[in-house]
């Protein structure tokens, strides 16, 4: 039969096991948040502002791109921009030109805000941000395996457009 002594020892030992998980993947946390170069993306299409601020009007609709630093250290965001599906263009926010590197400090945003008024029908495969040391973050807007597809079959003969020197010489024959 077990006594109170021993029950009390079993609970002592699963409560200090406990803490000491929980304590190792605290530590574990910690060391990662510490990363220089650790930020997520979230985009929201057909915003219209409230109050605009110089440069913006509030009868346009814009998307917005929305850099948040969950790193340890302040980060730096060299371009923002989006990329289409068939990879032959993108653009690049304006916000991006004019300030081209901008310091978000730790656990802060910055947005990126894009004229909708321009934009081709193109359909966006996805929108980037990229930080001075060169990591860059995509969030996908068309489903990644659609993405993956097209990848692959660019890259084969069949996918391929031919070369312009070599449409130019069928077009002459």
């Amino acid at each position: 039969m077990s006594t109170i002594s021993d029950i009390t020892l079993l609970i002592g030992t699963i409560a200090t096991s406990a803490g000491t998980i929980f304590g190792i993947g605290l530590s574990i946390y910690t060391l990662t948040r510490k990363e220089a170069q650790n930020f997520r993306l979230s985009v929201k299409e057909h915003q219209a502002l409230v109050n605009p601020a110089p440069g913006y009007s509030d009868e346009k609709k814009y998307t917005n791109l929305r850099v948040v630093n969950i790193g340890g250290r302040p980060l730096r965001i060299s371009s923002a921009g989006y990329a289409f599906l068939n990879y032959d263009s993108g653009g690049i926010f304006a916000d991006s030109v004019r300030n081209s590197s901008v310091v978000v400090d730790i656990d802060n945003v910055h947005d990126y805000l894009g004229d909708e008024t321009d934009k081709p029908d193109k359909k966006i495969s996805y929108y980037y941000a990229t930080s001075l040391t060169g990591k860059t973050r995509k969030i996908y807007m068309t489903p990644r395996l659609i993405v993956w597809m097209r990848d692959l079959l660019s890259k084969s003969k069949v996918w391929k457009k031919p070369a312009l020197h070599e449409r130019r010489a069928t077009k002459k024959k």
